[in-house]
């Protein structure tokens, strides 16, 4: 309809009927600047008659506009709805990378006398250095036994070994 109303117009600009239809077609085909356009020329032509068909397709020409504005902006909300949940949805991630990044980081702990970082080691002598258990007491006590005759048998040592270099020295000349 809009091609034959287009060839009509060639030939004679001014014809009521086909700018009518013409502005109805492109009201259906939502080229509504294009409708408005032929509809108003073809109100032109009338001049100061009045059409009830004109009048009407431009009533139902300014309804589908606004509907069509509505679907618009509602499509652009819709999408800007996705946009920010993506947008949420990425700074969480980002969040929660942090966070594992710094619980990471509290796990790793260099501290050589927690017993995790002494069992790092392999086992490699945990029966001697173990930090971060308190002893029993009789424990306590037989390792302070044990350190005083380490003590007492290192000290007869040594006075032993000063005696016998002091029978051994030779008495100065002077």
């Amino acid at each position: 309809c809009k091609e034959k109303c287009s060839r009509v117009l060639k030939v004679d600009d001014k014809n009521r009927k086909a700018l009518f239809r013409r502005g109805m077609a492109h009201r259906k085909l939502n080229l509504y600047e294009l409708a408005r356009a032929d509809l108003d020329k073809a109100k032109e032509v009338l001049g100061d008659k009045k059409d009830a068909a004109i009048e009407r397709e431009l009533k139902l020409l300014e309804k589908d506009e606004k509907n069509a504005d509505k679907v618009f902006y509602a499509k652009m909300k819709n999408q800007f709805k996705k946009a920010q949940k993506q947008k949420d949805k990425k700074k969480a991630e980002k969040l929660e990378q942090r966070k594992k990044a710094e619980q990471e980081e509290a796990a790793k702990d260099d501290n050589p006398n927690l017993k995790a970082n002494a069992n790092a080691d392999g086992g490699a002598g945990d029966d001697l250095f173990v930090w971060d258990q308190p002893q029993s007491e009789a424990a306590q006590n037989t390792q302070t036994q044990t350190t005083e005759t380490n003590v007492a048998q290192t000290e007869t040592q040594t006075t032993a070994a000063v005696g016998k270099d002091k029978t051994t020295e030779q008495p100065s000349e002077f």
